[in-house]
């Protein structure tokens, strides 16, 4: 069975004979530098909203699973190529060598991406950020024209800005904290629609 798994993760290289194999090839590269990007950007900005006040984080049941689903691939993907790497380095060309190693970080880049995501809420000192669904979400204090709470148990927050509204699901022991933060930054509180 580990000879079949080897086989499996150990995937040839790529063929670049037709055209259809180069665009897939540099579309995925490019998917992939562009997380990449938008995961470091979104970083950056949250981390100038300055210190943590506040954070929480749900993850539902899909995502969960997606995460489970990507360790499972990236792991042993991983090791097989930690194993061949040297032989790889011998006997492949610079570009087939580039495919392989470009997999293996693709698929961690997705473990990441999947860790970091989920209805997570974070409320820092210049503002709220949040990295549910793309784009992750960074928001400064004066681009927030009210709050509501809503939902069935009055646990959605949901945030009126200047072109459109958003909402996060919050814990309900959580909401208080919340309140008192909003209310702390001069946040009018706005009824329900």
């Amino acid at each position: 069975m580990l000879q079949e798994l080897h086989q499996f993760f150990g995937a040839k290289c790529v063929d670049l004979s037709s055209f259809y194999n180069w665009v897939s090839f540099i579309y995925t590269r490019a998917f992939f530098i562009g997380l990449l990007v938008h995961l470091l950007h979104w970083n950056w900005l949250r981390k100038k909203l300055g210190q943590d006040k506040f954070k929480t984080t749900t993850l539902d049941a899909l995502g969960l699973a997606l995460q489970a689903i990507m360790l499972l691939l990236a792991i042993p993907e991983s090791i097989f190529f930690a194993f061949d790497f040297e032989q790889f380095a011998r006997t492949d060309s610079f570009l087939c060598l580039f495919d392989k190693i470009s997999v293996v970080a693709i698929s961690w880049m997705f473990v990441l991406y999947f860790a970091l995501t989920g209805i997570r809420l974070e409320i820092r000192d210049a503002g709220i950020t949040s990295s549910d669904g793309l784009p992750f979400l960074v928001v400064k204090w004066e681009e927030i024209d009210s709050f509501s709470w809503t939902g069935k148990n009055d646990n959605v927050l949901t945030l009126k800005l200047e072109n459109k509204t958003k909402t996060f699901i919050v814990p309900d022991d959580r909401k208080p904290e919340i309140d008192s933060l909003l209310a702390d930054r001069g946040l009018d509180r706005a009824d329900p629609p």
